[in-house]
């Protein structure tokens, strides 16, 4: 029965038609890079679990111990903090890869929303992390998103509950630390299961190398190819997290006390530098506006493989839609060195700026083209 399941599904038979040759290049296997840390986060956070305590007065010192007294605990830390960074840029990165060459298209559609989503929930798990050493920096940073950005949202003070508890720092620690070690976790492999599947179902995407290399095409089966491929690939990465991990160890910022002098300082959530830089102009009723365009822009990018019709993937055959992928790289890292290099408040006039001169830029560069 489990057989002639698989062949109706498609699955089995992704698995033994193997791969082509060119999708065994790094940027095909992002998203496999992406499973590979998430199973080096979740062993790492299986060490810790058992030394760690979700209470406001023993986060910190528990944290502490881990990293002073566990065995290679400072090591094992380190490795699960640049192992998050290390999702996130994976994260990213696979999300322009797919946009550049148009890797939404039919029949991919549904594994661009899984993806999209996929991506979601890094975020959030990183984030749920960072409040978890209970530092000053960690909860300025999650009152701060709290307030600021949910709470301005439609039904924010009861998203805000939902999210932060029923008030008080046991109920915020408790509440983010079930997110980071049990929801989020589940999510991601119901998503990455999906994604496997669809993946398997329908194949590599499409060669979009205008000079394709002789033998590109040819099947690679899965194994021993594709599967020593996939393990050599692993392998470097993590070899080279552990390298990073043993020569910059993580250490902790100061802890948080209600006595500390306040102020959001998103530290070590640097992929996020560039949303807080995006928000500081802002306040009040206002912040609404800064969150409805990162939404709409979110939601725009979800629905790709809807509105975007075109039968071309190359990125050269499709200008419009490569400079607003290169303006959405530009404007993130332009916001992110911009929110690191300034400190305290914005004038008002700076938030439409920050929104409409780059859009503008973009607009006045594309009417300046010759028609193709």
């Amino acid at each position: 029965m489990g057989a002639g399941a698989g062949k109706r599904s498609g699955l089995l038979k992704g698995l033994l038609r193997g791969a082509p040759q060119y999708s065994l290049s790094p940027p095909h296997r992002l998203g496999a890079l992406i499973a590979v840390v998430f199973l080096v986060e979740a062993a790492t956070g299986l060490l810790m679990l058992p030394y760690y305590q979700a209470t406001p007065g023993e986060a910190y010192a528990s944290t502490q111990r881990i990293m002073r007294r566990l065995p290679y605990g400072a090591l094992i830390s380190t490795v699960h903090t640049y192992a998050a960074y290390a999702m996130v840029l994976l994260a990213f990165a696979h999300l322009m890869r797919s946009y550049f060459v148009a890797a939404y298209r039919r029949p991919r559609g549904l594994m661009w929303v899984v993806g999209m989503f996929t991506g979601c929930v890094v975020l959030g798990s990183s984030f749920t992390g960072f409040l978890l050493t209970w530092t000053q920096s960690s909860r300025a940073v999650t009152d701060a998103a709290i307030n600021r950005v949910l709470r301005p949202l439609p039904g924010g003070d009861q998203i805000a509950r939902l999210v932060a508890g029923q008030g008080g720092d046991e109920a915020l620690l408790t509440s983010f630390f079930r997110m980071h070690t049990l929801t989020f976790p589940g999510a991601f492999l119901v998503l990455l299961g999906l994604k496997v599947y669809l993946r398997l179902r329908h194949g590599a995407s499409e060669q979009v190398s205008r000079y394709p290399r002789e033998g590109s095409g040819r099947l690679v089966p899965w194994f021993p190819g594709v599967a020593s491929h996939l393990l050599a690939i692993a392998s470097a990465f993590v070899a080279a997290l552990l390298a990073a991990s043993a020569i910059l160890p993580h250490t902790l910022p100061p802890e948080y006390s209600p006595s500390a002098p306040t102020g959001c300082s998103p530290g070590e959530q640097w992929y996020l530098l560039w949303f807080y830089h995006l928000l500081r102009p802002f306040a009040g009723g206002a912040m609404i506006l800064p969150l409805s365009a990162v939404g709409l822009v979110w939601l725009l990018i979800l629905l790709l493989p809807v509105i975007d019709r075109s039968g071309k993937r190359h990125p050269s055959d499709r200008p419009a839609h490569t400079a607003l992928g290169v303006l959405l790289i530009a404007e993130a890292v332009i916001l992110t060195f911009w929110g690191h290099l300034t400190r305290g408040p914005l004038p008002p006039w700076l938030g439409p700026l920050i929104l409409i001169a780059p859009v503008l830029a973009a607009a006045l560069w594309l009417t300046r083209r010759k028609p193709f």
